[in-house]
């Protein structure tokens, strides 16, 4: 409504424009002043008068009509007022319903989409919509973008199954940690969600970039990131169990964050390859299923041609030796990877007992801090001539004081820079 009464002023002043044309001819100072007077005033007056951006409120829900024909609407961003002050809401636990009658002409209208900013927290205002749950219903086709912008006091929340489009990227949504886009959705844009560690997707949706927000921005230095996030050293799981690839938008990086942790991508047994192709495996850990063995306190998964070791799962004592192989699901891999900071976060309080590290004879990459830690007491370590490329921090010990290369791998920049004791290279 409010938009419609600023564009009733823009056409008046358009008209004005056009008006008297000789005596602003004579007078042109004077008459266009006088324009400009008339044409604020006149844009002025339309927004006091506008009752609200919507077409119409209902339960404390602002709708606008996308098809009168077709009676659908979606839900617009809240600005309801009276009298030109807002009215603020007094429900923070929101249902929106599948149907809704419109009071203007008792007409029943089909919930279709949630509208750019819907349930956006913004401005001065933003404490009145710290909403505390969010119910969508079967039958929402739509999510626009900034829908739920801000909304940290969200601990869950449902995309229905009939949802084909989601364009917001969850930004600052806090309480969120656990996320799934079901298999309907077909175009999604990048997250920026602050605080996912879980997140699904069932389908093979096409995925854009989204564009930067008022809060933060997905697009840092012409780089694309899939889920830009800040995790506080938390691990993020992605599962994505179509065997065809969602599709990544281009110059892409999986994970953007401010701290360590680990992103990992599981895929469907036998799809890691077309993953890979896709783009996919530029995540640290790219794995097939969520299949996996433990041996010896380390959790190994696996894609189509290797074992990983992936994690610490049971407290370690006394050496740690890492099998060359190991069988997962029926069948036997090498152990060909230690993924990035096998050791440390949450496992760490695990290894503090360990006095030795052995590594087998056919291990080919160390990754980034894949054995970083400063409770591991082992006072020197092997590296086979087999592995072909060591990151930066793989190792660390307080006690570390000799390591030896029977090969000659790629080092990454500072692959030993952290062994302070260190005293045979």
């Amino acid at each position: 409504m409010r938009e419609r009464n600023i564009f009733a002023a823009l056409i008046f002043c358009s008209r004005f424009e056009n008006a008297d044309f000789c005596e602003r001819k004579n007078k042109p100072n004077l008459m266009r002043k006088i324009r400009i007077k008339i044409c604020l005033l006149a844009a002025m007056l339309a927004v006091a008068t506008g009752i609200q951006a919507s077409d119409f409120v209902v339960d404390e829900l602002c709708y606008n009509i996308t098809d009168a024909e077709a009676k659908t609407v979606e839900v617009a961003k809240y600005d309801y007022t009276v009298d030109g002050e807002m009215v603020r809401p007094t429900k923070m636990d929101v249902v929106v319903p599948m149907t809704v009658v419109n009071p203007n002409d008792n007409q029943t209208y089909r919930v279709t989409a949630l509208g750019d900013g819907a349930f956006t927290v913004y401005g001065l205002r933003g404490g009145w919509f710290d909403y505390t749950s969010i119910v969508l219903p079967e039958g929402l086709l739509e999510i626009k973008a900034n829908a739920f912008s801000g909304q940290s006091k969200l601990t869950s929340l449902v995309i229905p199954g009939t949802v084909k489009s989601v364009k917001t990227k969850f930004a600052q949504m806090s309480g969120i940690s656990e996320l799934t886009f079901p298999a309907s959705v077909k175009e999604m844009v990048t997250i920026e969600s602050g605080r996912i560690q879980k997140l699904t997707i069932e389908g093979s949706p096409t995925i854009t970039a989204g564009s930067r927000d008022y809060i933060t921005g997905s697009v840092t230095n012409n780089i694309v990131y899939f889920i830009d996030n800040d995790t506080s050293y938390k691990n993020v799981e992605i599962t994505l169990t179509s065997a065809v690839p969602p599709t990544l938008p281009e110059v892409t990086r999986i994970q953007y964050k401010a701290y360590s942790g680990r992103t990992t991508v599981h895929v469907p047994e036998g799809c890691s390859d077309a993953y890979n192709a896709a783009g996919w495996n530029q995540a640290e850990v790219l794995v097939e299923g969520t299949d996996h063995a433990d041996v010896d306190g380390i959790r190994y998964y696996h894609d189509s041609h290797r074992a990983i070791g992936y994690d610490v799962v049971s407290e370690l004592n006394g050496p740690l030796n890492i099998p060359q192989t190991v069988q997962i699901g029926g069948k036997t891999y090498p152990v060909e990877v230690l993924a990035v900071r096998m050791f440390e976060g949450e496992g760490e309080s695990l290894i503090k007992n360990i006095t030795a590290i052995t590594l087998p004879e056919g291990l080919k990459r160390l990754e980034k801090n894949s054995l970083y830690s400063e409770v591991v007491s082992a006072t020197e370590v092997t590296i086979p001539a087999s592995v072909e490329y060591v990151g930066t921090y793989f190792l660390r010990g307080e006690t570390l004081k000799k390591i030896t290369f029977k090969g000659s791998p790629v080092l990454a920049d500072n692959s030993v820079g952290s062994n302070y004791k260190l005293s045979t290279l």
